[in-house]
């Protein structure tokens, strides 16, 4: 729970948000940089983030883990 906090932090994105976002959210630019790009849950409103090293980081820690395997999400959220 704590490296999702981490990266809800580093990126801007809720819980909610997060708990949907796919590896299709995650696109490169022109330059070759990395960028979430989702449509945020709440406001319905295209949200534009730049995936800095330490989301990066995290996205490659849990990239075997098998939630994330199973191709619908880039991180495992648990919920109540």
């Amino acid at each position: 729970m704590r490296d999702i906090f981490v990266f809800c932090c580093y990126t801007g994105l809720s819980f909610s948000d997060l708990k949907k976002l796919s590896a299709d959210d995650i696109v490169l630019d022109i330059k070759g940089k990395q960028w979430i790009k989702t449509e945020r849950q709440k406001t319905k409103s295209l949200s534009s983030v730049p995936l800095l090293d330490i989301p990066k980081a995290l996205l490659e820690k849990y990239a075997d883990h098998p939630k994330v395997k199973m191709g619908k999400v880039v991180l495992p959220v648990y919920s109540n």
